[in-house]
């Protein structure tokens, strides 16, 4: 996707959902506050070699793991695989670095929320691909090759998206 049109996309339906008076964007509720000369800065964050065209998967995956640790690599030989590819079971089962952090803390009288797995699920699905005869599968090698790329300057994926920034 264009860098210029991404940024323009995220900037509106932010602003949208604002005037209909509620911050339920599905942004991370900072990015409420942000201008469009911010997220066009977090965007080109996206595609360091300013080509400008930015990996959709990538961006949807440093916006769902924001608080999460950037780590150096991912374990994946527990997972069961077949030739580096892994079904969406597989892939789910696999305990990620980024549980500890994205737990969701339920009060003691109310439904829990399943967050970790509601989270893998969404990360399978966003950076899935499907195979010969219709299989939905995730390349591990391409998964880790995405989480760990900016792990030397960065200690969370919010540092990918702002740059080291706090906003």
């Amino acid at each position: 996707m264009q860098v210029v049109e991404l940024a323009s996309l995220l900037f509106s339906k932010v602003k949208l959902s604002a005037a209909f008076n509620g911050f339920d964007s599905g942004m991370p509720e900072m990015w409420n506050k942000l201008a469009l000369q911010d997220m066009v800065g977090i965007v080109r964050m996206l595609d360091p070699k300013n080509v400008g065209f930015v990996n959709w998967k990538t961006l949807f995956t440093y916006m769902a793991l924001e608080q999460s640790s950037v780590p150096q690599k991912v374990d994946t030989s527990a997972v069961k695989q077949e030739n580096g590819f892994a079904e969406k079971a597989d892939f789910m089962a696999h305990k990620w670095w980024f549980s500890a952090t994205e737990t969701s803390k339920d009060r003691v009288y109310s439904h829990t929320f399943e967050r970790v797995n509601m989270l893998t699920g969404l990360l399978f699905e966003a950076n899935k691909t499907t195979v010969e005869g219709g299989r939905e599968v995730i390349c591990l090698s391409e998964w880790e090759r995405r989480v760990t790329q900016g792990f030397k300057n960065n200690r969370v994926f919010h540092d990918l998206l702002f740059g080291g920034q706090k906003h």
